[in-house]
């Protein structure tokens, strides 16, 4: 979903100069924030490589252990806070008039 948001985006950008930007900079503003909260939600996808990562390198060693147990239970609380702001932004990005028409 990154990926498809950044190519909007970006494809945005690139006619920009042919509508006002009144118009063209609300959008691109809530098309970013999509990305940034699907961009977290990836980085916190990847983080529970973490587990893994400590399990095979670290299984004696409490303090990292524990080091990758915060880490990992702090991205939990903050990703499912932040799940919610894609509703919200999604919808803000439906309701947005499009530029072009």
């Amino acid at each position: 979903m990154r990926k498809s948001l950044k190519a909007v985006r970006y494809t945005a950008e690139f006619f920009d100069s042919l509508y006002p930007p009144r118009k063209v900079g609300p959008f691109v503003k809530e098309l970013k924030r999509l990305q940034d909260v699907f961009g977290y939600m990836n980085d916190v996808a990847m983080a529970e490589g973490l587990a893994a990562i400590s399990d095979t390198r670290c299984a004696d060693n409490r303090e990292a252990q524990r080091a990758a147990g915060y880490i990992l239970g702090w991205h939990d609380v903050k990703a499912e806070c932040t799940w919610k702001e894609v509703t919200e932004a999604w919808h803000r990005l439906e309701k947005r008039p499009r530029f072009w028409s």
